[in-house]
């Protein structure tokens, strides 16, 4: 009969960036610290199994010669693509287990990174606006008291240097075209009256 000693501490996940978006490369490992035997790991993306080729196994390891329990370690290298999302959120489980003694499952909720946009537009009322390029999330598009403007589902800097100065063009570009207009219409004046002194005469 074989003694069981579980892991005192559930799985650990670790290497995990905070985002990932379709193409990017996952990398991650699961670790199950000391137990007897080791502690057998398993991946799931969503609740399914991942196909071993993208799973990488360790040997258990000591962490002293004379304590019997052993630590155990999978790795994980995957390309994420649009399936691995539903509703913008990848589920990934690290699940440990012993015979049918013992099983701890960790899980990590992983948001969609959503692509960076970069480009200009005009607002209602006729004012540029400079769209910064970032990545927009629905939470940081609520407070309508900030410093910022909302233009189409992105986000724009009402103080923004670049956005001033077009404003600036856009006046000297309209008093400009008064004057022109009103040099104009001297200058028709002008010939109106210097024909019907012509024509008198």
């Amino acid at each position: 009969m074989e003694v069981v000693e579980p892991p005192r501490e559930q799985p650990l996940v670790t290497g995990l960036q905070a985002r990932y978006r379709p193409g990017d490369i996952l990398r991650a490992n699961c670790t199950s610290h000391k137990s007897k035997p080791a502690a057998n790991l398993t991946w799931t993306i969503n609740d399914a199994p991942i196909p071993p080729q993208y799973v990488k196994q360790y040997q258990p390891v000591r962490s002293h010669p004379i304590d019997t329990r052993e630590s155990s370690r999978l790795g994980l290298v995957i390309m994420v693509s649009h399936d691995h999302f539903v509703k913008g959120i990848l589920k990934l489980k690290c699940t440990a287990s012993i015979h049918e003694v013992y099983r701890e499952t960790v899980e990590q909720l992983i948001p969609e990174d959503r692509p960076r946009i970069l480009a200009t537009g005009v607002s209602a009322s006729g004012h540029s606006i400079n769209l910064y390029q970032g990545t927009v999330h629905e939470t940081e598009l609520t407070d309508q008291n900030d410093a910022y403007l909302t233009v189409n589902g992105y986000k724009a800097d009402k103080s923004s240097p670049l956005a001033s100065s077009s404003g600036g063009l856009q006046i000297d570009s309209y008093v400009k075209v008064c004057w022109v207009t009103f040099y104009i219409c001297i200058i028709c004046t002008v010939m109106v009256y210097s024909i019907r002194y012509l024509m008198v005469t």
